[in-house]
């Protein structure tokens, strides 16, 4: 009889399967991946943090590394500094 595994927070990486680059959970009791033909349904899934091991949501940014980090540990907690930087104008502020 198949039992039912346990319910978690995946926290993903990137790895490496046959020559391609898979999203898969680096948790030791978890054996989730994400095949190539699926990697555009991680974006928005829930993930753990490599940095502080907080929960966060995979960002267009966050996909980019191998090992997602969130917002915060990224530097990116005051959200106009990050839309200044990004040359992102402010529309209430025209800045």
């Amino acid at each position: 009889m198949a039992t039912k595994g346990k319910r978690h927070t995946h926290k993903y990486y990137k790895a490496k399967s046959n020559y391609q680059r898979i999203w898969a959970c680096a948790l030791p009791d978890c054996n989730h991946h994400m095949p190539p033909h699926y990697e555009t349904l991680v974006h928005g899934k829930a993930t753990i943090c490599w940095k502080c091991d907080g929960p966060m949501v995979l960002d267009a940014e966050a996909l980019a590394m191998d090992k997602p980090i969130c917002p915060d540990c990224r530097g990116e907690n005051d959200i106009a500094a990050y839309l200044s930087e990004r040359g992102v104008i402010n529309p209430i502020s025209g800045r």
